[in-house]
């Protein structure tokens, strides 16, 4: 019964390593998905295009840092659930 907690909590580990590996890989394309999603919607180009960027950078930044945070505390137990992003992953 107590190899049963070590099997979760390397199954967490492994979980939580992939996720912040995924995060910090798909950060950048945070921007190029942003702008076309302010691409598609009503108002002044330029605008919104910088708009775009600027939200897109943000989010790059917020994704990384929840990567970086998986793969820096995914190995204390309770903290393997780590920064929730939405989407999770990009991929």
């Amino acid at each position: 019964m107590a190899y049963a907690g070590v099997g979760d909590y390397f199954k967490g580990l492994k979980e939580a390593y992939v996720r912040g590996f995924k995060n910090i890989i798909g950060a950048p394309l945070e921007i190029p998905v942003t702008i076309q999603e302010y691409h598609e919607e009503k108002g002044r180009p330029v605008l919104r295009q910088m708009a775009g960027f600027v939200d897109g950078t943000t989010q790059m930044i917020s994704r990384a840092g929840s990567g970086l945070w998986d793969l820096a505390a995914g190995w204390i137990p309770g903290f393997q659930e780590g920064i929730p992003e939405e989407p999770e992953t990009l991929f």
